[in-house]
Order: C-alpha cells, then structure tokens, then sequence
C-alpha cells in the first residue's frame, strides 16, 4: 500500500509512536498528494498528505491547531467515527 492510498479526503487520524497514541492531536486529511499552494513549504513537496491538526490547546479545549501536512503513513491509523465526531465538534472542554 502507498501513502496515496493509505490517506482518504474528510477522513481523521492520529499517530502511534511505540505502540501508544498520541494524544494531543488528530489530523484531519482535506486532501492527498500536495498541499494547495498557499499552503505549500519548499520542505514539504513530498508531503503525501494535508489538512488540519485537531486536539487540546493550551487552555485545555478541544480545537483547531494549524495546517499539518505528513510525507508518509509510518505510524498513522484511522480515528473511529465516534471519535472523529467529537474532535470535530465545536471546541470544548477537554476530559
């Protein structure tokens, strides 16, 4: 399997380093192969996939953290629905 099959558009996930999940953050993918161009770095063309990081801020709400794009699929699994749900919701309190 390829990075480019791997990753879907509207699909969230969150990296596992050790074996354990990270939990400050998910990546929502918009969209596979190159980021658009106003979001495109020079140290990022080979990234496979875009979107947006989702997780807790410094005050400790759930919300939008930045644009994120990943050059492979090492360590990534796909977010269940119910948890996607969540993280996309309206910012809230963590816990």
């Amino acid at each position: 399997m390829t990075e480019t099959e791997f990753f879907r558009e509207g699909r969230m996930y969150r990296n596992f380093k050790d074996g354990a999940p990270s939990t400050e953050w998910a990546f929502l993918v918009q969209c596979v192969g190159r980021a658009p161009a106003a979001f495109e770095h020079h140290a990022e063309t080979l990234g496979v996939a875009f979107g947006w990081r989702r997780g807790l801020s410094r005050n400790g709400r759930v919300e939008g953290l930045g644009s994120y794009v990943t050059p492979d699929f090492a360590g990534w699994q796909k977010i269940p629905a119910s948890e996607a749900d969540a993280l996309l919701s309206e910012p809230s309190e963590a816990g």
